[in-house]
């Protein structure tokens, strides 16, 4: 397929993000997936792609605890509830497929903020300003420019009595 629009003249930087959530696309169509993600993001993407970046990142350990909590009062109730003489204590495995809370901190997050938590959690410039990326026509101008150099190399040496030099 033939590109219709013209290649982005613009620098890029090195970034490293932390994403929060299974995954994110970023501006400049970039895939973030949960955990770290390197990339070479535009200039001019950075500050759409720092806007993403959960601004009380206290909240999200705090819906954290709270699932957690969930999960581990919803266990002591079925232990609880199940509780035979010399019965071991159940595990959330055990018990998991009973439980109608939510299932994610997300969900905990949501329930709480009334609202969804952002999906970055840090953004971190790693390297300087890099070149724009080369366009096609870019590189195979660099490609014919290196032939002729060697083609007009070549003809100079031959004519100096060199015929064998490459």
């Amino acid at each position: 397929m033939r590109r219709t629009d013209a290649p982005r003249t613009i620098n890029r930087q090195h970034i490293r993000v932390e994403c929060a959530v299974a995954h994110q696309v970023l501006p400049g169509g970039h895939l973030a997936a949960e955990g770290w993600t390197e990339f070479d993001a535009y200039v001019d993407d950075i500050p759409r792609i720092q806007e993403l970046v959960e601004t009380e990142p206290e909240l999200i350990e705090q819906a954290a605890k709270q699932l957690q909590r969930k999960k581990d009062a919803f266990v002591e109730s079925k232990t609880v509830s199940n509780l035979a003489p010399g019965a071991p204590k159940l595990s959330w495995e055990d018990v998991q497929s009973q439980y109608e809370g939510p299932r994610t901190w997300q969900a905990v997050f949501r329930e709480l903020n009334f609202r969804s938590c952002k999906p970055l959690r840090t953004v971190e410039v790693t390297e300087g300003v890099l070149p724009p990326p080369e366009t096609g026509e870019e590189t195979r101008m660099k490609v014919m420019m290196g032939e002729m150099l060697k083609a007009v190399a070549s003809a100079s040496d031959h004519r100096k009595g060199n015929p064998g030099r490459r």
